[in-house]
């Protein structure tokens, strides 16, 4: 996009972010061509008539296929380099449902080959800070890749992707959903998990979330 952006919109002076991603989800991320249009989507995003969903492969088979975290989330004092938020009470309400749509095994070469992880839908109902990524580590479940929250630094990413988003504009409402690629470029949502057991010999090819 950036490199286009001048040929595409040559009279487009700035790009303004509507709203923010952690640096490692990928994903959808809306951004404005004008002041008023971001103006209008920055109001829609407080008062909360915002849906998003996202994708995310966690650690383990959770017991219930829907489920839902709603606990407070504020900064961790104990985090020496002030990065990491956490379930505190009487912290800012935070309330995340969860939808599993997958159950398998891990398929990336590394330490955790061959684990329990799950394909899950989250849909936060609140937007605080790592509040996907805390309630997952709060429900057992962290991410695959989270370094922060899963202390897992081997995978090669973190697996959170912003996968859709409705905003109910009046003049022109937009529904926008970005699907898992695979590295070939094909769509695909579960080549990163195998519902069998995998050995080293079939690994299937990784896709990307």
């Amino acid at each position: 996009f950036w490199e286009n952006s001048s040929e595409r919109y040559p009279k487009l002076d700035k790009i303004r972010f509507c709203h923010q991603l952690d640096f490692a989800t990928s994903g959808l991320l809306l951004a404005a061509k004008s002041q008023k249009a971001a103006g209008a989507v920055g109001k829609l995003f407080k008062t909360r008539e915002i849906s998003k969903q996202y994708m995310a492969i966690v650690y383990g088979h959770p017991k219930e296929d829907k489920w839902t975290i709603e606990a407070p989330i504020g900064k961790d004092e104990n985090d020496p380099k002030g990065f990491k938020m956490c379930v505190l009470e009487g912290a800012k309400d935070s309330i995340t449902d969860f939808e599993v749509l997958q159950r398998g095994y891990y398929t990336v070469p590394g330490k955790a080959f061959g684990a329990e992880v799950s394909k899950v839908l989250v849909k936060p109902r609140t937007g605080r800070r790592h509040q996907i990524r805390v309630h997952l580590q709060q429900s057992g479940h962290p991410i695959v890749g989270d370094a922060a929250y899963a202390d897992d630094s081997d995978a090669f990413r973190m697996f959170l992707l912003a996968h859709k988003l409705y905003v109910p504009l009046k003049d022109r409402p937009l529904d926008l959903t970005v699907e898992p690629l695979h590295r070939s470029g094909s769509p695909s949502c579960s080549r990163h998990l195998s519902t069998t057991k995998p050995t080293l010999r079939t690994i299937p090819l990784l896709s990307e979330l």
